[in-house]
């Protein structure tokens, strides 16, 4: 992430309520039958879908990756389709931003509408996707997982703890009730608050559920072994998702690493604060950082930065993980951490490795 980059998502960023109004008008506009179709909530509700996408462009103009884009621009078609609206609305949508943005912010908006060309040839006259689902998932613990979430939409939790327990009882191990049980739950009951087939209630629901059953499975669990590590886990300021990094924090546990867990929503100068063992006197090996979204990708590049401008950090191994590194591969690389995990059990192994010359 150069700083021309950053300085032209900033801007974007500081200037994105205005644009977003000035395109949603110049939408209804250009093509009126959106307003005829949308009502008197068409502005309102186009300068809103506007202002999300700005925030994602703001994040891919950063890292000059368009698949960031493409991947909003995507969930944006499916959840729309599910509400019959037609694709072509995305579309229009997408050529009124470019056009606001070319006109407001010359020098800024060069990469903007570059990227947002490149989306659109990518993403238009596709089919819209199908996300995968968990009722169309076969093999593995597949079963397990539907029943685990259909109980819990049932608000049964007694019957989702047997189907958790019942796995762990039949030779599951942590990590695999967590990674092939719980995580295709909580992605699915994520997929269908977005088309609409659970309410915001299901969500809170199971996500809560789910909280509560992890601690009752860590309990269960013994510790395999004593390690010489310590490793931080925390989310970046500014993301609210905990589930990933309590989740990881438990398999370090298990694995026999001292884990300190800050959860969401951790500031860059907490984790650095955390890091420096003089003050704290837990000296700190391994930093774990997991981001829930793209949003929460340059507060995760900062607190990278920070951490490496840090004399007290000096040796901290960084590890990161999340759904938008599966969206681009190599962008931990552009951030300067040592290694990304594609899962919790990824992560704990990696991080073995990346501490084994420590141990020689």
């Amino acid at each position: 992430m150069n700083t021309e980059s950053r300085q032209a998502a900033e801007t974007i960023d500081g200037v994105s309520r205005a644009i977003a109004g000035w395109a949603a008008t110049r939408l209804l506009e250009r093509a009126p039958g959106i307003q005829v179709r949308y009502g008197a909530s068409a502005e309102r509700l186009w300068k809103a879908e506007m202002l999300q996408r700005l925030g994602h462009l703001a994040v891919a103009v950063a890292f000059d990756r368009v698949e960031l884009l493409v991947e909003q621009v995507q969930w944006s078609r499916v959840a729309f389709s599910s509400r019959q609206i037609q694709d072509i609305d995305v579309v229009e949508s997408m050529h009124a931003l470019r056009d606001v943005l070319a006109e407001q912010l010359p020098k800024q908006a060069m990469v903007a509408c570059r990227l947002i060309d490149e989306a659109l040839k990518r993403v238009f006259g596709t089919p819209v996707p199908q996300p995968s689902s968990l009722l169309d998932a076969t093999g593995g613990d597949s079963t397990a997982a539907r029943l685990y979430l259909l109980h819990l939409l049932e608000r049964n939790r007694d019957r989702a703890w047997h189907v958790v327990h019942g796995a762990r009882l039949s030779g599951r191990s942590l990590a695999q009730v967590y990674e092939r049980i719980l995580v295709p739950s909580m992605a699915e009951v994520g997929r269908m608050w977005h088309m609409q087939e659970a309410s915001v209630a299901d969500e809170h629901f199971v996500t809560h559920a789910t909280q509560s059953m992890m601690a009752q499975l860590r309990m269960d669990v013994p510790v395999e072994g004593e390690r010489p590590w310590r490793v931080l886990a925390a989310s970046v300021g500014g993301d609210h998702h905990d589930m990933g990094v309590r989740m990881l924090a438990d398999l370090f546990e298990v694995a026999g690493w001292k884990v300190d867990c800050l959860g969401a929503n951790t500031p860059a100068d907490e984790i650095v604060a955390m890091l420096d063992a003089c003050q704290t006197g837990r000296p700190i090996h391994v930093l774990a950082l997991g981001v829930g979204s793209s949003l929460s990708l340059r507060p995760l590049a900062d607190t990278i930065a920070a951490v490496r401008a840090s004399r007290a950090a000096e040796g901290v191994r960084i590890i990161v993980g999340g759904q938008p590194f599966q969206i681009v591969p190599d962008l931990w690389k552009l951030m300067d951490a040592d290694a990304c995990a594609p899962n919790f059990s990824d992560a704990v192994e990696q991080s073995e490795r990346l501490m084994a010359p420590a141990r020689s």
